[in-house]
C-alpha cells in the first residue's frame, strides 16, 4: 500500500486552490481529509486528472473526515449491479484535488491510500 500525502494552500486572495498526488497505479481505497485552518464549510472535488473522473465531490466539508470512494460493479450484460461497489481503480494517473471556499492564505492536508 502506499499514503499520498497533500497539503493544498489557497492564496493570499482566496481564491480556488489546485494540487496533486503523484502518479501511481492502483485502487483507491480512502482518502482522509485532516482541516487544518480552512474557513468554515470549503468546498472540495477530487478528480482522476487525465480521464476526469470524478473520485470524492463534495460541498460544505467543515471537520476532518475520511471516505471510501466506490465504483459500481456491471453485471455481464452492461446493467449496474446496485449491490456490489469496488475501489475506483487508477492506470498512471493522478489525484486533482481542488478547494473552493477555503479562504484567504488556508490549508488542509488530504491523504489518498492506495493498494
Amino acid at each position: 500500500m502506499q499514503l499520498y500525502s497533500v497539503t493544498v494552500t489557497t492564496n493570499a486572495s482566496g481564491d480556488d486552490a489546485t494540487d496533486y498526488t503523484p502518479r501511481f497505479t492502483g485502487r483507491i481505497l480512502e482518502i482522509r481529509y485532516s482541516k487544518t485552518d480552512y474557513d468554515a464549510n470549503p468546498d472540495f472535488t477530487l478528480t482522476l486528472d487525465d480521464s476526469g473522473r470524478t473520485v470524492w465531490e463534495e460541498d460544505n466539508v467543515d471537520a476532518s473526515t475520511a471516505r471510501l470512494p466506490r465504483q459500481n460493479n456491471h453485471q455481464t450484460d452492461g446493467t449496474t449491479n446496485a449491490a456490489e461497489w469496488e475501489p475506483i481503480y487508477v492506470m498512471n494517473d493522478r489525484v486533482k484535488i481542488l478547494v473552493e471556499n477555503g479562504g484567504a492564505s488556508k490549508s488542509g492536508m488530504f491523504e489518498v491510500i492506495v493498494d
